[in-house]
């Protein structure tokens, strides 16, 4: 067990190791105080003066300099989207493995779900 860290007695603590003080989690939909923060910052900055102000500064910028602001600008309303790697999975099944039986019945139903009525 850990040595007690500020004022923290682990042997006495309510829940059990591993166990959320709050079982049913956070609400669906709720935003952390980060993401609050980050929508109050947008506001201020698109509202009023501040917007006139902005612009202003980004229409004095040229090339690269005004690419970069208004990228960097840009990050903070809009995130970034991460790349993502696509994996082939083999299939869930091995049709080799069925029996003769086997695999016509499930040529049938692959029929049916190809042809509605």
């Amino acid at each position: 067990m850990p040595p007690p860290q500020m004022g923290v007695n682990f042997d006495t603590m309510a829940f059990k190791k591993g166990q959320s003080g709050n079982p049913n989690g956070r609400k669906k939909g709720s935003k952390n105080q980060r993401s609050i923060l980050w929508h109050e910052l947008g506001e201020r900055l698109t509202k009023g003066v501040n917007v006139e102000r902005l612009l202003k500064e980004l229409d004095e910028l040229e090339g690269k300099d005004y690419v970069k602001a208004y990228t960097d600008l840009l990050s903070f309303f809009k995130p970034k989207l991460k790349s993502v790697e696509y994996i082939e999975t083999p299939p869930a099944y091995d049709l080799s493995k069925l029996t003769p039986r086997q695999l016509a019945t499930f040529e049938k139903l692959l029929e049916k779900i190809e042809t509605p009525d």
